[in-house]
């Protein structure tokens, strides 16, 4: 395979060229078959590039393969040393022009129409450029009103809204109110109507238990009477058993103050040796922290 152009890509080629190169055809075959299968085959077209100009250097090239490994190869691309040599000039044998004072003037003419010409495509790129701006500006800011207006129509239908809303809902609340003051007005007719009744009744009860309370106080004060008599009688009974039971509950009572005065003693004993036993048991601990 021949392969023209510049050094790096006569190196690439080559180095790719030997990557892919296999002795027996097989490793290579295989999977191109199987890639058919599924995809079709692409074509890619051939770069022919032109040969480096000569500049009194030649390049030469030599690849070498060794085996590193069972079934794994290395290539080595070495290229010569370049020759730093550069080739001579040929002298010029046409003779020097002689420019005259007109051919001076006609190329300042010259210069100086490429230099406006050049400023006016500088002046008229930038009025297209302000042009263009000021479309966008124009553009931007028609954009900015028909927003605030479309803001400002939708706002103004809200604020309608809101305020027809709130009417309605105003008008809700009265008519409720005046429905609320109306039934209101119902019970509280209706709840004097029967306080009125509750009232009579009230009335009729209450002479009804004036008569049975005095027919009552009657039969209470002759009863009364009767018991006062039976209670004279149950008086004298129980001023006996009185005496009697005192007599028995003043024994009980000096019984029970000889008892108490003597535990009374006792426990003071026990408090006192109790005490005894702290003060011993505080002066060992005293004794203890001062060592």
């Amino acid at each position: 395979m021949v392969i023209f152009g510049s050094p790096t890509t006569i190196v690439s080629e080559l180095v790719k060229e030997a990557l892919l190169r296999c002795f027996c055809n097989t490793c290579r075959s295989a999977p191109t078959l199987d890639r058919n299968k599924s995809q079709p085959m692409i074509l890619k077209p051939l770069v022919r590039t032109r040969p480096p100009r000569r500049t009194g250097m030649l390049m030469a090239t030599e690849v070498r393969c060794k085996e590193q490994s069972k079934g794994g190869l290395k290539y080595e691309l070495v290229l010569a040393d370049p020759c730093m040599d550069s080739p001579l000039r040929k002298p010029s044998t046409s003779p020097p022009k002689s420019i005259s004072a007109e051919d001076i003037e006609k190329k300042l003419k010259e210069a100086e129409e490429r230099r406006l010409s050049l400023e006016a495509m500088k002046l008229n790129q930038l009025n297209e450029k302000l042009s263009r701006l000021a479309e966008v500006n124009q553009k931007k800011e028609g954009l900015t009103e028909e927003f605030q207006e479309s803001t400002r129509q939708n706002y103004e239908k809200k604020i309608e809204a809101f305020k027809e809303n709130r009417e309605a809902h105003i008008k809700s609340i009265q008519e409720k109110q005046r429905e609320h003051v109306s039934r209101v007005e119902e019970v509280r007719k209706s709840l004097d109507a029967q306080t009125q009744e509750m009232l009579a009744s009230i009335q009729k009860k209450i002479e009804n238990a004036n008569e049975a309370r005095e027919a009552q106080i009657a039969a209470l004060q002759e009863r009364l009477r009767n018991h006062d008599k039976h209670i004279a009688d149950v008086r004298k009974q129980l001023e006996d058993l009185v005496d009697e039971k005192r007599e028995k509950i003043q024994k009980k009572l000096d019984t029970a103050q000889e008892n108490r005065a003597a535990i009374y003693r006792e426990l003071q004993t026990k408090l006192q040796e109790k005490v005894g036993r702290v003060v011993a048991v505080g002066g060992d601990t005293a004794l203890l922290l001062s060592a």
